[in-house]
């Protein structure tokens, strides 16, 4: 099944289709009626384009789950259910693809997280062990507990998910519904914050 719908035979069925509710068209569409699907898509491509940009701005992954997720609908049709909202049902569907397809594509979308690692390593290291040391020591949980609160709530949150829950980057990416890289530079950015107050305190 193409993503394409301007065949001049069906202009005059899908003019009529446009004044059809939209539970109607679903209905139509999942009895396998093309015109019906061709009014969905092309009612619906540009708002999930913009409702996908709030989630990333690379433009051939949202090309790649729009079209995804279309094809999805096509092949599954007979096993959709109608949507109370046909607008936030595809809302949902394309974020979901969107967060799967970001997780699969790490590698290729942040080149840099060596980097990333390679800077911060060593504070990792440090911070890892304290707390590690923390665990058994009363004053130096205090002093940690410090430390922490001198962090901005998002940084705080994200290396508590890193460091006292082993979360990996792309489920603290999920949890806080936040890209992967935003991840990366709060707990990079909070780890040295923390490590020079910490030190500050004179923990041991």
């Amino acid at each position: 099944m193409q993503l394409a719908f301007q065949s001049p035979q069906h202009a005059l069925q899908v003019t009529q289709l446009k004044n059809i509710h939209d539970d109607t068209i679903w209905k139509r569409f999942q009895l396998g009626d093309e015109e019906a699907f061709g009014i969905l898509y092309g009612q619906y491509l540009q708002v999930i384009y913009n409702y996908g940009r709030k989630y990333s701005d690379d433009e051939a992954l949202l090309e790649d789950c729009i079209h995804g997720l279309f094809l999805d609908l096509w092949e599954n049709r007979a096993n959709l259910s109608v949507p109370n909202s046909i607008r936030f049902y595809l809302y949902a569907s394309i974020k979901r693809r969107i967060y799967k397809e970001s997780l699969k594509r790490k590698e290729q979308s942040y080149e840099n997280f060596s980097d990333i690692e390679r800077i911060t390593g060593e504070v990792n290291e440090s911070i890892e062990d304290l707390m590690v040391r923390a665990q058994s020591k009363v004053q130096q949980k205090a002093s940690l507990r410090q430390g922490l609160l001198l962090l901005t709530a998002n940084q705080r949150k994200a290396i508590l998910l890193k460091f006292y829950k082993n979360l990996p980057f792309q489920e603290i990416a999920l949890v806080m519904n936040l890209s992967i890289d935003n991840v990366y530079k709060l707990v990079s950015r909070g780890l040295v914050v923390l490590k020079k107050n910490v030190k500050n305190l004179n923990v041991a």
